[in-house]
């Protein structure tokens, strides 16, 4: 009986052996998501909107075409299904976003193969963000736009986009970086970048010092 429980045991540690990597590297397996096209526009239902984006972007480490994040207007849901995006092939858009904090990790590229234009300006955008009240839009990862300008428009409360070293990261030709602030209220006094910083800094703490690949 105790060489039959020993053999058991044994069994079971190699069964252990062999899933327990599996689950580990489950993770970190690619899956690429289709995005969206739906721009600005108002989403009948808002629950059922964010519930979409949630089913469409869990698990996803490539977007092949735009990540749109619109009208996600209650501060209290959950973001983290964006974790392991690590490539858009379009733009990024982030318009009317009441979260505190938007976290995207891992995002490496911004490719811009598709551009968002709006209207008042003749640059055509690979990452806008506008009308949204999050304090921080945290991208430490983030190293290269490839194609298109970066906007960032009328947000009561962003805070740290401002030191970014833009250049760093926008390589397109003709590319640029967009900053307005157009309410009357001052804007928010945001905290320093963390001192390990060596620049700027996406939002508080060392995790989220700018990375500087190119110079």
């Amino acid at each position: 009986a105790c060489l039959c429980d020993s053999c058991a045991d044994t069994m079971w540690t190699l069964i252990l052996l062999l899933v327990l990597p599996l689950a580990c590297t489950a993770d970190l397996q690619e899956r690429v998501c289709i995005g969206t096209n739906g721009r600005m526009s108002v989403p009948s239902n808002r629950d059922t909107h964010y519930r979409n984006l949630r089913d469409r972007f869990t698990n996803c480490t490539y977007v092949d075409g735009n990540l749109e994040l619109t009208w996600l207007q209650n501060d209290t849901m959950d973001l983290s299904f964006l974790k392991y995006i690590r490539e858009v092939t379009g733009y990024v858009l982030i318009s009317h976003v009441n979260v505190r904090q938007i976290v995207l990790p891992h995002l490496q590229i911004i490719r811009g193969r598709t551009l968002f234009k709006i209207n008042a300006r003749d640059e055509e955008f690979a990452l806008m963000v506008t009308m949204s009240s999050a304090f921080t839009l945290e991208l430490p990862a983030l190293r290269d736009v490839l194609r298109g300008s970066v906007g960032i428009y009328n947000n009561y409360n962003l805070c740290h986009v401002k030191t970014i070293n833009w250049e760093e990261i926008i390589t397109g030709p003709n590319a640029t970086y967009v900053y307005v602030y157009n309410f009357s209220a001052p804007e928010r006094d945001c905290p320093r970048c963390h001192p390990s910083c060596e620049a700027g800094c996406w939002g508080e703490g060392p995790e989220n010092c700018q990375k500087f690949s190119k110079t």
